[in-house]
């Protein structure tokens, strides 16, 4: 059996109007091993922090790795 692929996404982002602090991440990840795929969503909280990036400015690859310093993804 060949590893999994493991691709994470983000669904949309909460964020306060006021200064673009993004507050709620909603995110989806799907496991494929090429027979069998799970797809999973889940949210994570944020709270601000020294580098804190305006919603404008922020990637998607930035958010995921938000989302994966909050969950553990080696479970």
């Amino acid at each position: 059996m060949s590893s999994p692929t493991i691709t994470w996404k983000i669904n949309t982002m909460e964020r306060q109007l006021s200064d673009g602090l993004i507050t709620i991440v909603h995110y989806g990840v799907n496991i494929s091993d090429g027979t069998i795929s799970i797809d999973s969503v889940g949210t994570v909280g944020l709270e601000r922090s020294d580098e804190f990036t305006a919603y404008e400015s922020v990637s998607e690859d930035q958010a995921i790795g938000w989302v994966k310093a909050k969950v553990d993804v080696d479970a």
